[in-house]
């Protein structure tokens, strides 16, 4: 077992551990953690037990060479069946998101016996998927058809939003496999209303994204996935599931092609034991957000233009390379979901690849102040153009593409002293997660203290102190601290400020409260890319999430995965926009389907 020593660690800092496993420290003060009170602390992930992704956990640096980074992107060959079982069980289960909660409740309903295995602690249940906001379906749920909603007009006509899914993805994403999600979200969203999710409209986004009720009362919608996981967490060990939790998985088993189980290490004990999936075994553990190797390998746009990621820590992707080792096909092959606004914690050593898309520091980067690429030159901001078939939240994840899409996939925010009284022009760009947080919102003590600042200015605070967001009295000098040449910045200010004093943006829109001008100093720059949620590259599966054979293109026996184990879901080299559903439904309903198909064997 390895352990992390913290120094003087903020929430708003990356944290090199996995921060969920200090949720159940609920007694510790948010100034004793600053002070760097979680010293010790296990890496729930097992760094150094990961079978080789040891650097490439919460985003630290890989280590010089290709060799060593390839080795954290290698496949993982499977191993042989033991002489004798640890444990075993009908369904076999590794991951404990949105996607593997689900496949253990929907086998157990089919009367099958359950252990799932998960590599953190219990206290982090629920995984990036807990983090999440909303669960979006293109519609068919009942509380849909009680408001006679479906995408592209009602009753909701699942074929008809295949097609135009399809053409977004450039017909390189399986079209069955596509149909059967489609119709298995509203299924899913229904079922998880009959274990007791008291789902509604959202009534601040739009009638596609359910969530849980009453949790979005004015726009504070930080982790309102997680009463969906617990609860389903709870239901799974009522109806019988087994878990193993702080034991990473080591090795898929296989037994003349067919996948039977698993070898894991315990990481209290080290202790290493073997356990069986009689029938099936389901990997829903996540991608690789966490792991820059394989993105390097997978994910090239992703590895230059992603400044952050906001998933959690321990999605480092082993498993896939697992699935690999065993023989599975490659879906999704450069296809990610980002938002914008990652500020760049690596430039200068400030800080590692994690970050939480509620840090204060990176809500402020979300919203649209004077924006240009290192040759000073403006770049778009998505929300400016007017589009009545794209929602707003189409449109931030947009934003991360445009920002990969420049010099060294980064972009430069900048601002003057008084961005926190500008920021409240922004009204705009304020929606869902871009919003900053505040002490005075409603339910903000439903924000955990270990996972980000109550309120967005501390947050900011923090990254000036540190370097992140970098400050000056000159723009000149500003723009030295950043990585201009001499004069650029402060020919581009100078531009921006013209065009703010007309009152009319001629290139990009910018409505007029958005035209702040950079005039009082000490000013402010910030270097962004976009910031990961997704690697939505992983093991092709089709309609049943059976894994697939790259030699035989038929399925492994035994063995199913969910997304984001699996990839495919948004085709080939689609980045960031091209994401049309929610991640949230893409686990749960992909876990849906693979339970109710073990449920049958």
């Amino acid at each position: 077992m390895e352990i992390l020593k913290s120094n003087e660690q903020l929430v708003d800092e990356p944290i090199e551990a996995d921060a969920s496993a200090q949720e159940s420290k609920t007694a510790m003060s948010r100034r004793g953690f600053l002070k760097g009170a979680v010293t010790g602390a296990v890496i729930a992930g097992g760094v150094g037990l990961l079978g080789g992704v040891s650097t490439a956990m919460a985003g630290a640096k890989p280590k010089s060479g290709c060799e060593d980074e390839a080795e954290e992107a290698r496949d993982i060959p499977p191993v042989g069946p033991p002489a004798k079982w640890d444990a075993e069980a009908d369904v076999l289960v590794v991951g404990t998101g949105g996607g593997g909660l689900t496949a253990a409740v929907k086998a157990l309903d089919g009367g099958k016996s359950v252990i799932v295995v998960e590599k953190v602690a219990e206290q982090s249940v629920g995984g990036t998927t807990k983090q999440a906001i909303v669960y979006i379906t293109y519609g068919g749920s009942r509380y849909q058809n009680a408001k006679k909603f479906a995408y592209g007009g009602y009753p909701f006509d699942v074929d008809k939003v295949v097609q135009e899914v399809a053409r977004d993805y450039q017909y390189t994403a399986d079209l069955k496999l596509l149909r059967e999600l489609f119709v298995k979200d509203g299924e899913c969203v229904d079922y998880l209303g009959d274990l007791g999710v008291p789902w509604e409209l959202d009534p601040y986004t739009a009638p596609m994204c359910h969530i849980w009720k009453d949790i979005d009362k004015d726009g504070l919608i930080s982790v309102a996935i997680k009463p969906v996981t617990d609860l389903v967490y709870r239901v799974a060990k009522e109806k019988g599931a087994k878990f193993k939790f702080e034991s990473t998985v080591i090795g898929l088993v296989s037994d003349r092609g067919r996948i039977v189980g698993v070898k894991i290490r315990e990481l209290q004990t080290g202790k290493v034991s073997f356990i069986k999936g009689k029938k099936a075994v389901i990997l829903a553990s996540g991608g690789f957000a966490s792991n820059r190797p394989m993105q390097k390998k997978y994910l090239p746009h992703v590895y230059k233009g992603a400044a952050c990621s906001y998933a959690m820590p321990s999605d480092t992707g082993e498993i896939i390379r697992m699935g690999f080792g065993a023989g599975a096909d490659i879906a999704g092959l450069g296809s990610s979901t980002s938002f914008d606004g990652g500020i760049d914690w690596m430039f200068g050593n400030k800080g590692t690849f994690h970050q939480h898309l509620y840090n204060g520091s990176t809500q402020l980067s979300r919203q649209p102040w004077f924006g240009v690429d290192i040759t000073g030159k403006r770049y778009p901001y998505m929300d400016c153009y007017p589009n009545k078939y794209r929602a707003e939240w189409e449109l931030m994840t947009n934003q991360g593409a445009v920002t990969m899409s420049l010099p060294d996939g980064r972009g430069y925010l900048i601002m003057d002293k008084n961005f926190e009284k500008n920021i409240k022009r922004l009204h705009k760009a304020s929606f869902g997660c871009r919003r900053p947080l505040t002490t005075d919102m409603a339910d903000i003590d439903r924000v955990p203290e270990w996972l980000h600042p109550k309120d967005w200015r501390e947050g900011v605070e923090y990254a000036i102190k540190k370097g992140a967001i970098r400050k000056s009295n000159t723009i000149e000098d500003l723009g030295k601290q950043l990585g201009f040449e001499s004069g650029v910045l402060p020919e581009s200010v100078r531009k921006w400020n013209e065009i703010c004093e007309s009152g009319k943006d001629p290139e990009f829109y910018f409505p007029q409260e958005w035209l702040i001008p950079v005039l009082e100093g000490p000013f402010y720059g910030i270097r962004i890319g976009a910031i990961l949620f997704a690697t939505k590259c992983g093991l092709k599966v089709n309609e049943k999430m059976q894994v697939m054979s790259k030699e035989t293109h038929e399925p492994i026996p035994g063995l199913y995965a969910c997304f984001h184990t699996a990839g495919g879901f948004l085709g080939e080299n689609a980045i960031s926009g091209a994401q049309n559903s929610s991640c949230v439904a893409a686990s749960f309903t992909s876990g849906y389907i693979a339970g109710e198909q073990v449920a049958k064997l």
